[in-house]
C-alpha cells in the first residue's frame, strides 16, 4: 500500500503498534500481524503460458496512479 501512496502523493496511513494491538485484541494481533495474502502466478505461467500485462507490481502501481490522476 505504501507504494501506491507514494505514487499518488498521498500521506502515509497510520499504523497501530503491535504491542497495542496485542492488548486490544490478543488473537486478532496474530491474524492481522502474521497473515499474508501473497499469491504466486507460477502455475498460470507454466501451464497456461500466461504473461502478466505488467511485469512488476511497481509498474502496475504506477499505471494505477496514472489512472487516478
Amino acid at each position: 500500500m505504501t507504494e501506491l501512496v507514494h505514487a499518488v502523493g498521498a500521506s502515509v496511513p497510520w499504523s497501530i503498534p503491535r504491542w497495542a494491538l496485542r492488548l486490544a485484541a490478543p488473537y486478532g494481533e496474530f491474524f492481522i500481524g502474521e497473515t499474508t495474502l501473497r499469491a504466486s502466478n507460477a502455475l498460470a505461467r507454466s501451464e497456461l503460458n500466461w504473461v502478466p500485462y505488467v511485469p512488476t507490481y511497481r509498474e502496475g502501481v504506477q499505471k494505477i496512479a496514472q489512472a487516478l490522476r
